[in-house]
């Protein structure tokens, strides 16, 4: 996180997540559903990351024996930051993406 740029989390480029499902038993997809991938994107919900969670969290009953994470890039990451620090703290003030630079700076 270190080599953050302000470009990376200002919006210049759009924040994207994936939801990624895997049967950890059959990880090179031999059976339908075995891999399985969602996008999202910050011009349809404002929050990528947290989208993509709550996708899980709506399905994971559907898929027995499966794992999830999450992919997303520095943008989506300081959107969940952002709406994190806001939601769970009540902090709206130093929420701006350099500030979430810096912090990741500090934590590297």
């Amino acid at each position: 996180m270190s080599h953050l740029t302000l470009k990376d989390v200002d919006g210049t480029i759009p924040g994207k997540a994936a939801l990624v499902i895997i049967d950890l038993n059959d990880p090179w997809g031999d059976k339908p559903g075995s891999l399985m991938r969602n996008d999202v994107d910050e011009e349809t919900q404002p929050n990528p990351v947290v989208t993509c969670w709550r996708l899980w969290e709506a399905t994971k009953s559907d898929w027995p024996g499966h794992t999830a994470t999450v992919v997303a890039n520095p943008r989506a990451e300081y959107l969940r930051w952002k709406n994190g620090m806001r939601e769970e703290l009540g902090i709206t003030e130093n929420t701006d993406p350099q500030d979430y630079i810096d912090i990741m700076k500090k934590r590297s």
